[in-house]
């Protein structure tokens, strides 16, 4: 009879456990753009050094960003020396843009995101699970052209011969 008491009460204690930490994590959560069937896009979710500008190519003007901004497709972002910035885009890819890295973020269909890194460095990482079964990522780079459903990828382009790696 006590046996079966203990066990009922760490089985409880488990449960409630669980439950907390489920919620904890809800908590914590970024706020998420919101991403309807018209446009995709991705939110500022950490910048390291100096803001981030922003520059639309429809506009000349940027600006500088912060946790929480929207960024939509056909913008480009530039990061400076000494910066970095994680964005998550459409609620299945995290990009983290390094130092010196200037990137264009288009998507002409829906769930067919395309990133032209000009230079710099950009880390991806696409999730197998969020999303459509026809979703994709495509890098391209001066020199190289990456198609990816899911994973990580990570692209490099150096100094004024614009060399990918």
């Amino acid at each position: 009879m006590r046996i079966v008491d203990i066990r009922s009460h760490v089985f409880g204690y488990s449960v409630m456990l669980l439950v907390s930490m489920s919620t904890m994590s809800w908590a914590e959560e970024p706020p998420l753009p919101p991403s309807g069937e018209d446009q995709a896009r991705g939110v500022v979710i950490g910048i390291v050094g100096i803001p981030v500008r922003i520059v639309s190519p429809a506009t000349t003007s940027s600006g500088v960003l912060s946790i929480g901004d929207v960024i939509s497709a056909g913008e480009e972002l530039r990061v400076g020396t000494g910066e970095q910035v994680t964005l998550l885009w459409d609620r299945r890819a995290v990009l983290t843009l390094g130092e010196g890295a200037r990137l264009n973020v288009q998507e002409l269909h829906r769930g067919q995101t395309e990133l032209v890194l000009h230079q710099g460095k950009v880390r991806i990482a696409l999730s197998y699970n969020a999303g459509r079964m026809t979703d994709t990522l495509t890098l391209r780079t001066p020199l190289a052209r990456a198609l990816s459903r899911g994973g990580i990828v990570e692209a490099t382009v150096v100094g004024e011969e614009r060399q990918s790696l």
